[in-house]
């Protein structure tokens, strides 16, 4: 197979010189991915598959940028469908007054499917104030002691970001999303505070930071947090 030659490019048309060689970038491309499908992955050194997948990518993402960067027209059409679901349960009686709500939203489109999940329970209990003379006036009891508590998380299914297609579960707070876990085709992350804090890739774990209060198992060792920290060959 004949390798495309470099094009001549016009010196005096900017914008024919940068369409010329954009052109002969993708028709590279192809030839050097028909070039490694006759090849067969088998055949490559597993470090230079990766580097050529690597520095394809990278190719393809820098020139995907630079075209909707310049991009004289930019058009996008999506559809979307969204459904928003709600529920409430209520119980009243003489000892106070119990209200749960659950709303769920439910977004749809092109990239992905998006719930949102939102819980809110709310517990009064009456208390009774004495007013004046309790053998004469008696009690009131509209008085009501309240505690709520709320719960608020989302599935997202989909692209997650660029390049990334997976599953991600979250809950939400004042300040963003605290904690999320995702998996993705060949990583299981797990974020805190925005931070991937952990990961599995390639059937191997990283983390940033580690707690383990009694024992853990290394291969053959055991390492043990009994009067300082002992180590033992199994």
């Amino acid at each position: 197979m004949e390798i495309t030659r470099l094009p001549t490019l016009s010196e005096s048309d900017t914008g024919e010189a940068m369409r010329e060689l954009k052109g002969y970038l993708v028709r590279l491309e192809r030839q050097l991915s028909m070039l490694l499908t006759s090849i067969g992955e088998e055949e490559l050194a597993p470090a230079l598959r990766t580097r050529i997948y690597e520095q394809t990518d990278e190719r393809l993402d820098s020139m995907r940028n630079e075209i909707i960067g310049t991009a004289e027209e930019i058009r996008e059409v999506s559809d979307r469908l969204e459904l928003k679901l709600e529920s409430e349960y209520v119980a009243k009686g003489q000892l106070g007054e119990y209200t749960e709500q659950a709303f769920q939203n439910i977004k749809i489109d092109g990239k992905g499917v998006t719930q949102y999940f939102e819980e809110i329970q709310a517990l009064s209990e009456r208390v009774g104030i004495a007013e004046g003379d309790i053998s004469a006036g008696g009690m009131r009891d509209d008085a009501l002691l309240s505690e709520v508590t709320k719960l608020n998380a989302y599935i997202k299914t989909g692209k997650l970001e660029d390049g990334v297609y997976g599953i991600e579960i979250g809950n939400f707070s004042e300040g963003g999303a605290p904690y999320k876990v995702r998996l993705s085709e060949n990583r299981l992350s797990f974020f805190v505070n925005g931070d991937e804090a952990a990961y599995f890739s390639g059937n191997s774990m990283y983390i940033s930071r580690a707690s383990v209060p009694l024992v853990l198992t290394v291969g053959g060792c055991v390492m043990k947090a009994e009067n300082g920290l002992s180590i033992i060959a199994e």
